[in-house]
């Protein structure tokens, strides 16, 4: 039978399944990307297992609350700025030290160049590990994503023209059905995700790896505290700012703010801080 002689309702009905199985079908092939099996490599950086289970932004957030865990970086109100004298040999520290200077809203860091060039190497290394999409696999995403929105705006738009042809013109609630099932199909195949199959196996095994220590209401050691945040997110450590933690999230058209003399400028940002111990990755020459 052909779908396009159905009535209204009945092609309504139609469409609403055929969307459905599409999008779904969409999810369904993007997690078959890339190759299968086991890890056949770790990781043992903090920054780079948070990059790889949320991308650049929660890697950004895990490397800056160790640095305000280790003091390396001061909250002041909703700015952060660098401790005076504080250095480190880890790169994305590096580059977050460099881009505070002077006293900057979290939510302007993921845009600095200096901070997003540390991003893309860890994100090379991550690539050529298998753990995250290369090239080829983020045209594959895009290929499936332009697919789905190709079958359900072309259908759409093919029972529109069908049904006008043969003096149908109540084709309004089609057209919006059609619109929005497009929209969304091409929405979800357009959000890459950070970590392929292996990536996603990696993640696992940590988690299972991290699990007794995440049993722990806080751990004493500011690297373990890293560790559980880039495998977790922050909410596994108790007493982070998780208003701090949300204001990474770049922003638009927001006025920058200031650290002056009417704001109480410290280093606490809802965790536990400590100057001692290296933290972030294994970095060396880290302090303040």
């Amino acid at each position: 039978m052909n779908p396009f002689e159905l009535h209204g309702p009945e092609f309504l009905a139609f469409y609403a399944v055929l969307a459905v199985a599409v999008i779904t079908g969409l999810v369904v092939m993007r997690r078959r990307l890339g190759p299968d099996g086991p890890p056949n490599r770790r990781i043992n950086d903090p920054y780079d297992i948070a990059l790889l289970r949320g991308g650049p932004i929660e890697a950004i957030r895990v490397a800056a609350l160790a640095m305000i865990d280790r003091k390396l970086l001061i909250r002041c109100d909703d700015t952060l700025r660098a401790a005076a004298g504080a250095v480190c040999s880890d790169d994305l520290e590096s580059a977050i030290l460099a881009s505070t200077t002077a006293a900057i809203e979290p939510h302007r860091i993921p845009g600095l160049g200096v901070v997003r060039i540390a991003i893309d190497r860890r994100r090379e290394r991550l690539e050529g590990l298998g753990l995250a999409p290369d090239a080829t696999m983020r045209r594959q995403h895009l290929g499936l994503a332009f697919t789905a929105f190709a079958v359900l705006a072309g259908t759409a738009f093919a029972k529109i023209v069908y049904a006008m042809s043969n003096g149908h013109h109540n084709v309004v609630f089609l057209f919006v059905l059609g619109f929005f099932a497009s929209i969304v199909a091409l929405g979800v195949g357009l959000q890459i995700p950070p970590a392929t199959r292996q990536g996603r196996a990696t993640l696992a095994l940590l988690s299972q790896l991290f699990a007794p220590l995440r049993q722990q209401r806080r751990p004493a050691k500011p690297d373990e505290r890293t560790f559980l945040a880039a495998v977790y997110g922050a909410t596994a450590l108790g007493g982070v700012d998780k208003l701090m933690w949300q204001q990474f999230t770049p922003k638009a058209n927001q006025a920058s703010g200031g650290c002056g003399s009417t704001m109480s400028c410290g280093s606490s940002g809802g965790s536990s801080c400590s100057s001692s111990g290296c933290g972030g990755g294994g970095c060396g020459g880290c302090g303040s």
